[in-house]
């Protein structure tokens, strides 16, 4: 059953974010350690829960599941590539040029785009493992000004840091 929260989010009985994410990285690529698809997948965990969390921040700082900042986004927007544009636009059918950041309250496929192209331009690959993936989160996705920690993602995605022996204050 999908919650009143799930719905505020766009998601409905149909909606597989994982697919989603899988779709989108069909198009913009899985990176070189193939993992970019699990990465934004988790990106949505970590900042809503994959939609079952709602933004608590005043006035809801962030859209969507994947809780995008207004300001990044825009910031992002103005330099995707070209390449990235027509890509997207020719598989897809969505200008992701012309993508308002309210759109990406409740359209899951455009915030799954706009999450995997915001780590596009970064010459570091996505890592492969989990605890990899919390830093490279917090490095550049939610940055020093989150309030997020790479704790929270691994422990939003389920990661048990006692049964693999990470400490509870991972550091990035």
């Amino acid at each position: 059953m999908i919650t009143d929260i799930q719905k505020s989010y766009g998601i409905d009985e149909d909606t597989n974010i994982e697919e989603i994410c899988a779709k989108v990285c069909r198009v913009l690529g899985f990176g070189a350690n193939e993992c970019a698809d699990i990465f934004v997948y988790r990106i949505s965990k970590a900042e809503s829960g994959a939609g079952t969390i709602i933004d608590g921040t005043p006035n809801g700082a962030g859209a969507g599941i994947f809780q995008f900042d207004k300001i990044p986004f825009y910031d992002n927007q103005s330099r995707y590539k070209t390449k990235h544009i027509e890509k997207v636009k020719y598989q897809l059918s969505i200008d992701v040029s012309e993508t308002t950041w309210e759109e990406l309250k409740i359209d899951i496929l455009k915030g799954a785009l706009a999450c995997r192209l915001h780590f596009k331009p970064f010459k570091e690959e996505i890592p492969a493992d989990m605890v990899g993936q919390g830093r490279y989160w917090k490095r550049h996705y939610n940055t020093e000004a989150g309030a997020g920690t790479v704790k929270h993602f691994l422990e939003m995605n389920g990661f048990d840091m006692e049964e693999y022996h990470v400490s509870m204050e991972v550091e990035f």
